[in-house]
Formats: structure tokens, sequence, C-alpha cells
């Protein structure tokens, strides 16, 4: 092998593993955001599942509030005719 042989395979070993590092830093990257994803949507999820807790909630205040308001208003149309009978 000769001297430039040698110096271009030693050249060629440290982009080698200047490309390693690379892409173990890069890898590192991607594994974090994958982590942040991950927690994201775990977040997401917990949050999605309050949401379909509080929509149960408040469909069934809507359907009481309109039960309610359907007493009243037989109340108001009983003492309407009382009202005009007299």
């Amino acid at each position: 092998m000769t001297e430039i042989e040698k110096q271009e395979f030693w050249q060629g070993l440290k982009e080698l593993r200047a490309s390693i590092d690379s892409l173990n830093k890069f890898d590192e990257r991607l594994a974090d955001r994958q982590q942040a994803l991950a927690e994201s949507l775990e977040l997401l999820t917990r949050d999605m599942r309050e949401l379909g807790h509080n929509m149960d909630r408040l469909t069934r205040n809507v359907e009481k509030d309109g039960e309610n308001i359907r007493a009243l208003a037989r109340i108001a149309e009983i003492h309407e005719r009382r009202i005009t009978e007299n």
C-alpha cells in the first residue's frame, strides 16, 4: 500500500466515523422526537376521554333542562287557563 493509499484510507475512515457520529446524533434526535410525540399522544388521548365525559354530562344536563322547560310551559299553560276562565 502506497503512502497516498494509506492517507486516502485514513481519510476515508475519518469520514466514515464522522458519518456514523452524524447518524447517531440524528438517531438520538429522532428518538427524542418520537418520545415527545408519544407523550403528546397520551395527553391528547386523555384530554379526548375527558372531553367525551364532559360532553356526556352536558348532554344529560341539556336533556334535564328541556324536561324542566316543558314542565314549566305546562304549568304556565295551566295557570293561563285558570286566569282566562275566571
